[in-house]
């Protein structure tokens, strides 16, 4: 028996549906420079977004960003459980630097975002 193809072409745009709701309806969370959550749908609190720097360094300049978003991660996480995801934070921002002091390149990463949840 042939499967018709309109049902599989019907159910995947309805699971597409299905998961864009859900993704809109999940509420970020994002910390401000006085450490407290920032208010949903323009309620209070309001004010800077609190912004933490995280470093790494490494002969390779993606290990070095690795490391870089690693360190912005561990200090994040000190902050409340689940503010430490890098792809959830807001306001990125990244910076990598080369040198060679001797023999050997050495890159200098650095990252800065505001945690969010």
């Amino acid at each position: 028996m042939k499967t018709p193809t309109l049902v599989p072409a019907v159910l995947a745009l309805a699971i597409l549906a299905a998961c864009a709701t859900g993704a809109a309806a999940q509420t970020q969370s994002c910390l401000l420079a006085s450490g407290q959550p920032q208010g949903q749908n323009g309620q209070p609190p309001f004010g800077p977004p609190m912004i933490i720097t995280g470093q790494g360094t490494s002969s390779q300049q993606n290990t070095a960003m690795t490391a870089a978003q690693q360190d912005w991660s561990n200090k994040a996480s000190g902050r409340g459980q689940g503010y430490g995801v890098w792809f959830k934070a807001a306001n990125k921002t990244s910076n990598c630097s080369s040198s060679k002091p001797g023999f050997q390149w050495i890159y200098s990463c650095t990252v800065r975002a505001q945690p969010c949840r």
